[in-house]
């Protein structure tokens, strides 16, 4: 779960710099700014954690790690 969140927040902050690096002398665009700063990291942050969560749903999978579940604290033994 770390690494995916880590991947998402990698590919979240690259896609933040990109678009601000290429308007940044634009201020007339300053719309086309904010959604890029807005749309390109949920763009890319969300499909990269889906990726590494299922690749590490995979790797478990073939190790043969049962997949974890949440537990109720009423089933939880002592």
């Amino acid at each position: 779960m770390y690494v995916a969140f880590a991947v998402a927040l990698g590919a979240a902050g690259v896609a933040a710099l990109g678009p601000l690096r290429a308007h940044w002398d634009e201020p007339t665009r300053l719309r086309l700014i904010l959604l890029s700063v807005v749309a390109w990291p949920l763009l890319t942050g969300v499909p990269a954690f889906l990726v590494a969560l299922f690749g590490r749903v995979l790797l478990d999978h073939a190790r043969g790690l049962p997949i974890p579940t949440r537990v109720s604290p009423n089933e939880r033994r002592s």
